[in-house]
């Protein structure tokens, strides 16, 4: 099984580097992003930006979340997006310090978000984690997926805080799913690892973009 321990010395340093970077574009583009009339409730274009996803998750499709539902961008406000890796310590403490008050802002309909998963550290537990919450969001529990990416990321959070090896399992990942009240048919499918491959693509377009 992969955890959260195989990080390298050298990989965590860059990371740091690379990661403030996310979050500082994260919130400089997400927050002061103004709203457009032109953003598809469909959620193929990010807020006003030129950019525009693919059409599917395969592809490098981000994570919509908004007030309209999870998969769609609700039309007029601003997008956040936020780049994380889940064995990075700055994404998780990012995510957990502000993930409330985002999807509270979500849930009034005041801004969208999109997450984009990102392989900084190269490490197969982030790959895992992304690929099973595909499985979530390309299933009848899609809209369980905001309580989902929470509920791992507070076990991330907790991780690191205790070292509990326990915490730091993929299995722990279908633990997580079950809670939030994901069926135990699409949480059989993340030993398919049917997603893998998923963060591999985003870190290319993240640099690229």
């Amino acid at each position: 099984m992969s955890n959260l321990k195989k990080s390298t010395k050298r990989n965590v340093i860059i990371a740091v580097v690379v990661v403030l970077l996310c979050v500082v574009f994260a919130i400089c583009y997400g927050f002061y992003a103004k709203g457009s009339a032109d953003s598809s409730n469909s959620g193929k274009e990010a807020a006003n930006t030129k950019y525009v996803d693919p059409d599917t998750y395969k592809q490098g499709r981000g994570f919509y979340v908004s007030a309209d539902g999870v998969g769609v961008l609700k039309k007029g406000v601003p997008t956040l997006e936020i780049y994380m890796d889940f064995t990075c310590p700055h994404c998780i403490n990012f995510e957990y310090k502000y993930g409330d008050e985002i999807n509270k802002l979500v849930s009034k309909g005041e801004i969208n978000v999109i997450y984009r998963p990102v392989n900084v550290l190269n490490q197969g537990y982030s790959k895992y984690v992304s690929s099973a919450m595909i499985d979530v969001l390309e299933s009848k529990d899609k809209d369980k997926f905001p309580a989902f990416q929470a509920a791992v990321v507070k076990n991330i959070y907790n991780y690191l805080q205790t070292k509990d090896e326990k915490l730091s399992s993929t299995d722990m990942i279908g633990t997580l799913a079950k809670s939030v009240g994901v069926s135990d048919d699409v949480v059989a499918k993340f030993a398919n690892k049917s997603n893998i491959n998923y963060i591999d693509k985003t870190i290319k377009m993240f640099t690229n973009r």
